[in-house]
C-alpha cells in the first residue's frame, strides 16, 4: 500500500522501497549509499492522477472521513481511510495516507486488526507518526493537533453529548470488549 500511494503521491513514478539510507565505515564516513531506484511509471494520464490526489486530500479535509483526526494540523495531508471486512470477529481499520500534499515527502500506512474503522483506530497511529515526522505538537489532553481547551476542540470518536461512541477507538489500539 505505502508503494502504490507514493506512485499516486509523486505523479506515477514507481520507486524500489528502501529503508537505510546509508552505511558508515568506523570512522564514519560513508561505506555505501542507498538511494531511490525508479522502477516504472504508472500509465495514468496527468488530469486522472490530480482527480485522485485531490479526492485523497479530501478526506482529510473538513468534511471527510478523517477530517476530525486531522483538524487544526499545519500540514497539508491526503489519505485514505479503510475497513476490511473479516469473517472471524471485527473488522480490519486503515489509513494510508502521504504529506505534505503538494510536495509529499513521507507515506504512512496502518493496519490494527479488528480495530473496526480505519479513520477512528488506524488513523490516530498515521496522524502521530505525521506529527512525530513533522514535529507537530499533539494536546495530550485531546491526543489532537488543536490547540483550543477540551471543551472547545473537536476530538476524534467524540459524540455530540460528549461520550464516546461504542466503536470508538481513540488510542490507535483495538477496544477489548
Amino acid at each position: 500500500m505505502a508503494v502504490l500511494l507514493s506512485e499516486v503521491a509523486n505523479g506515477g513514478i514507481k520507486y524500489k522501497p528502501y529503508v537505510v539510507s546509508r552505511i558508515d565505515n568506523k570512522d564514519g564516513t560513508p561505506k555505501e549509499i542507498f538511494g531511490p531506484d525508479k522502477l516504472g511509471i504508472l500509465p495514468v494520464p496527468k488530469n486522472i492522477m490530480d482527480l485522485i490526489r485531490e479526492g485523497l486530500r479530501d478526506v482529510t479535509n473538513e468534511g471527510g472521513t478523517a477530517g476530525d483526526l486531522f483538524k487544526g494540523f499545519p500540514i497539508n495531508v491526503a489519505g485514505k481511510t479503510g475497513t476490511a471486512e473479516n469473517a472471524h470477529g471485527r473488522d480490519h481499520g486503515w489509513f494510508v495516507a502521504y504529506a505534505p500534499y503538494d510536495k509529499p515527502q513521507i507515506v504512512v500506512v496502518a493496519l490494527v486488526e479488528q480495530g473496526s474503522f480505519g479513520a477512528g483506530s488506524a488513523g490516530p497511529i498515521v496522524r502521530d507518526v505525521l506529527a512525530a515526522y513533522f514535529n507537530v505538537p499533539l494536546n495530550k489532553k485531546t491526543n489532537d493537533t488543536n490547540t483550543k481547551s477540551n471543551k472547545d476542540s473537536a476530538t476524534v470518536g467524540n459524540t455530540s453529548n460528549g461520550q464516546k461512541p461504542q466503536n470508538a477507538v481513540t488510542s490507535g489500539q483495538p477496544r477489548k470488549d
